[in-house]
């Protein structure tokens, strides 16, 4: 599946930039919500490895989203939960997040792209799944990217991007109840 290769890429520039600058520091607070650049990479590892559960093990995937769900509607936030979850830091945390990176990568560029795979709304296709997880690589990586103060060279890999929110645009209203307002004006 193409898309399993583009989202490994994608990880590849991140890791780039986290070896080339790691002086920076992993604690360096980024523009996004302030979170540390570790913050973002522990993200990712670990809703990279729920993509992983949601292709192979649902039960898994399951047993391990309910303490975030929980947590969360406990008033807990996302990096306190992933943290409780994946205490690890460092050059530890990187080398587990470029693990579970190949792992995923190796996983689902076998898989079916129509395998439904479940997730903590809806579920979605393997396509969808790790075309998800490309753009979160991508989009985290850009507080990264910022924060060094380096421009990032794209690639024809962000297509995958585009048209998952091509896709989705109109579920996400349709999630709110809401009718996108380029559709109401043709009304």
């Amino acid at each position: 599946m193409q898309q399993a290769d583009d989202f490994y890429q994608e990880s590849l520039v991140l890791g780039g930039a986290l070896d080339d600058d790691l002086p920076l520091g992993l604690q360096t607070p980024t523009g996004f919500k302030g979170w540390t650049v570790e913050t973002i990479v522990r993200h990712l590892h670990f809703w990279n490895q729920m993509a992983l559960w949601a292709l192979e093990d649902a039960e898994a995937l399951s047993k391990n989203i309910e303490p975030i769900v929980v947590g969360m509607g406990a008033g807990k936030t996302l990096p306190t939960l992933e943290q409780e979850q994946i205490p690890l830091a460092g050059r530890e945390l990187l080398e587990a997040w470029r693990d579970m990176t190949e792992v995923v990568h190796e996983a689902y560029r076998k898989a079916d792209p129509s395998q439904r795979c479940a997730w903590v709304g809806p579920s979605m296709s393997a396509r969808s799944c790790i075309t998800a997880r490309q753009m979160e690589t991508w989009a985290h990586g850009q507080a990264i990217f910022d924060e060094l103060g380096r421009a990032r060279e794209e690639a024809d890999r962000l297509k995958n991007i585009v048209i998952l929110g091509v896709n989705t645009y109109d579920w996400t209203f349709q999630c709110r109840g809401e009718t996108p307002a380029f559709a109401q004006a043709l009304c």
